[in-house]
């Protein structure tokens, strides 16, 4: 707080920890979805968990780690705040993702099992399976007609 840092730092650091924490992220939500398949909503959190978990502490204990090496070690202090910031990230994005992210996932689960895609596509069946059953309604209603003109004819 308050102190200044390169702009060139700071946006290697926040790629670095953008990148880190959507991946925790995209695998806490790819084992939730499939848990969820399975499971009722509390249970697939605490599996989701259960899968993720030693991931996202493997990877991001190196990250934190290696930051902070960083950080002890050089001896230019631009590149000594780098590794302070992504250390300290690191260990920040895997509480979030360990902690917030089932929880959202719970809350969202509505959306995320009846995703907007799937949604459009039922809405896309229904509407051609209502406009064939027009179509029969109408080709029913020519046919039976023009079987009556034939019928006036003789």
């Amino acid at each position: 707080a308050g102190e200044t840092m390169i702009f060139m730092g700071y946006i290697i650091v926040s790629s670095i920890q953008l990148g880190a924490t959507v991946d925790y992220a995209i695998l806490t939500t790819n084992n939730y979805i499939a848990c969820r398949k399975t499971m009722e909503k509390e249970a697939a959190a605490v599996e989701t968990l259960k899968r993720s978990i030693p991931s996202i502490l493997t990877s991001g204990s190196i990250l934190t780690i290696v930051g902070y090496i960083l950080y002890h070690i050089s001896s230019i202090a631009a590149i000594g705040d780098m590794g302070h910031l992504i250390g300290r990230g690191a260990i920040l994005s895997m509480l979030l993702v360990c902690t917030f992210m089932p929880a959202l996932l719970v809350l969202g689960d509505r959306v995320l099992m009846n995703n907007e895609l799937e949604m459009i596509r039922q809405y896309l069946k229904r509407r051609r399976e209502r406009r064939r059953e027009k179509l029969r309604k109408v080709i029913g209603a020519a046919a039976a007609s023009g079987r009556e003109e034939k019928d006036n004819e003789k």
